[in-house]
Formats: structure tokens, C-alpha cells, sequence
């Protein structure tokens, strides 16, 4: 387990050198020494510091390009415009008070209902509310006699 975490450690440290040194050579802070370059290659110090300038100068232009590229997606966005669409309000209001004449479902239904029992109530009832069960059986038998 100690052995895996230690190879872990390493791979992991690896990688962030590796990432500083594309962010360094992005920056164009990447020091070159031409005198050490051209002892190892074995080329002269004009021709490595030539290679180094053009490196650079590729680097910049690449750099400009980037940034070419987000600049135009900040100006296409537009600056005076909010982040979202979202309007506020002083409180909530039915949709109605805005000038709306749809009727919801639940409201068309509830009408319907309302109107019936109007009906009902208008038409009247055939059974006394009053009379229920065995008292409404004696009244009737009392009736017959």
C-alpha cells in the first residue's frame, strides 16, 4: 500500500512540472542559454539564438490568437445585458390581471360544479332534510291510516 501511494506521489509530481513548464513556455519565460545549447548540439550560438527567437515569436503569435479568440466572445456577449431573463415583480398576481381570459381546467370545472348545485338548490328536493331513517318510516305510516 506505502509502495503504491509513493508511485502515486511521484506520477502526480510528474505531471505538475510537466504542466508548469507548457505554462512557462506559453508565458515566454522559458530561459535559454545559447553558449550551453550550442556545446551540446554542437551547432553555432547565432544559429540556436536565431532558433530560440523564432520559437519565441511563433509562441507570441499563438498566444495572440488565443486571446484574439476569447476577446471576440466578450464583445459578442454584450455588456449591458443581465446574465438572465428573469424579470422581478412587486408580488404575485393572477395571470388574469394582466390582461388573460384563459380558463384553467380546475376553474372551468369548479364553474360547472358551482352551476349545478345552483340548479339543485333552485330545483328543490323531494326528501326532507329533517326526516331520515326510522322517524321518516312512522311519518309515512302514520300518512296512510
Amino acid at each position: 500500500m506505502m509502495v503504491g501511494m509513493i508511485v502515486f506521489t511521484s506520477i502526480s509530481t510528474k505531471r505538475q512540472l510537466k504542466k508548469q513548464e507548457e505554462k512557462a513556455k506559453a508565458e515566454n519565460k522559458v530561459r535559454v542559454n545559447p553558449y550551453k545549447v550550442s556545446k551540446e548540439t554542437g551547432k553555432s550560438v547565432e544559429s540556436v539564438v536565431a532558433k530560440t527567437e523564432k520559437d519565441k515569436a511563433k509562441a507570441r503569435a499563438q498566444a495572440e490568437k488565443r486571446n484574439r479568440g476569447q476577446d471576440q466572445d466578450e464583445t459578442a456577449e454584450g455588456f449591458g445585458e443581465p446574465e438572465n431573463d428573469n424579470k422581478r415583480v412587486t408580488g404575485p398576481r393572477p395571470v388574469s390581471a394582466a390582461g388573460s381570459s384563459y380558463i384553467t381546467g380546475r376553474k372551468a370545472k369548479a364553474e360547472r360544479e358551482k352551476a349545478r348545485a345552483a340548479a339543485r338548490a333552485a330545483a328543490g328536493t323531494t326528501r326532507p332534510k329533517n326526516a331520515s331513517g326510522k322517524s321518516k318510516d312512522k311519518k309515512a305510516k302514520g300518512k296512510k291510516k
